[in-house]
């Protein structure tokens, strides 16, 4: 029978193989509260393990998007599996909850076998940066669904914190509030179809040295997405909410974590190079550009004015940028304001 399924485009015993040198990288993320092995049908996890035991469950489910398209174009897979995590654990850190375990899905026609353990290797090896286990998953081959080398790559995230640590920033954030960037480590994984069709028609080349870098264009736009964790962990019980910059960019997203009467008013910020050229390349006005690019921003946190931050040693502990993008004021016209 695997022969004809072989014949019709599925490879049963390409799958068993991959599972079996990824199960030790899988169960790496594991600890005593997951208690099923990679042979179920299902992940089990321990919520009486949990500490505290109790409390909220939080989860999101997103995936990469077009970018694993490009991904798949360019060669560049190492990274993808973060950015899966990370779109799925960032949603649901804005809770304030830490996440759990993670569940991914791989879709695709035709992959080699080396590209399947690297994609789902790149979910794991994420996870362990995230402190999450990746708890089971699916790979499905579906021939004819996509050209050969393309696939899709999506993930659930399940996540806990205490009733008193939930973030509602849409009840707790008022006006004189202080807005705090955490910079991004470029395009993440929204804006690719824009950025995919410049590519078709010339006006970037992945394969040419970006002029504010050593390393390509290629490079650059492979950047997986960063995980907040870290950060979050660090400001605990002081921040009022935070946004996860996704699609919609600054201007859908910022909103969703301001009460109604409220609107966000932006100070200018350093742009990276990177943004700025290819809102050139697309003759993008900025506030557009700022709806479909996250403009070097990747999360933002809601501040009472009595909290002082200290951003200096915020940075030198994260290794990435944290300032001050502006203010919540009353809102009279755009929720978001340039």
């Amino acid at each position: 029978m695997s022969k004809t399924y072989k014949r019709a485009g599925v490879d049963p015993a390409a799958s068993s193989r991959s599972l079996a040198r990824l199960s030790p990288l899988m169960k790496s993320t594991h600890d005593e509260r997951v208690l099923s092995d990679m042979s179920g049908f299902a992940g089990v996890f321990d919520m009486r393990a949990a500490a505290p035991p109790g409390g909220l469950l939080v989860s999101g489910a997103d995936g990469v998007g077009t970018k694993s398209m490009l991904a798949a174009q360019l060669g560049m897979l190492e990274g993808i599996g973060q950015d899966c995590v990370a779109m799925c654990v960032n949603d649901v850190l804005t809770t304030g909850a830490a996440p759990l375990f993670m569940l991914d899905y791989l879709s695709y026609s035709a992959l080699a076998e080396s590209d399947v353990e690297e994609i789902v290797g790149s979910v794991a090896r994420a996870c362990l940066k995230a402190e999450c286990a990746l708890l089971g998953g699916e790979t499905a081959q579906m021939p004819g669904m996509y050209a050969p080398g393309v696939f899709d790559l999506a993930g659930f995230c399940v996540g806990r914190c205490a009733p008193e640590e939930r973030l509602t920033p849409t009840q707790t954030v008022q006006p004189g509030d202080v807005l705090v960037a955490l910079a991004s480590s470029g395009f993440h994984s929204n804006g690719y179809s824009l950025i995919r069709e410049l590519l078709v028609q010339d006006l970037l080349d992945p394969h040419q040295q970006a002029s504010w870098t050593s390393h390509t264009w290629g490079h650059e736009l492979m950047q997986p997405t960063r995980l907040y964790g870290g950060a979050m962990r660090l400001v605990k019980g002081q921040i009022k909410g935070a946004a996860h910059i996704t699609g919609g960019g600054l201007v859908e997203n910022l909103p969703r974590m301001l009460p109604a009467e409220c609107a966000a008013r932006l100070s200018p910020w350093r742009i990276p190079e990177c943004f700025e050229q290819v809102r050139s390349a697309a003759a993008m006005e900025m506030e557009e550009a700022c709806g479909v690019f996250n403009m070097g921003v990747g999360m933002v946190w809601a501040v009472s004015p009595q909290v002082k931050l200290p951003f200096a040693k915020l940075s030198r502990v994260l290794g990435y940028g944290i300032w001050e993008l502006g203010r919540v004021v009353e809102r009279a016209g755009a929720a978001v304001e340039f």
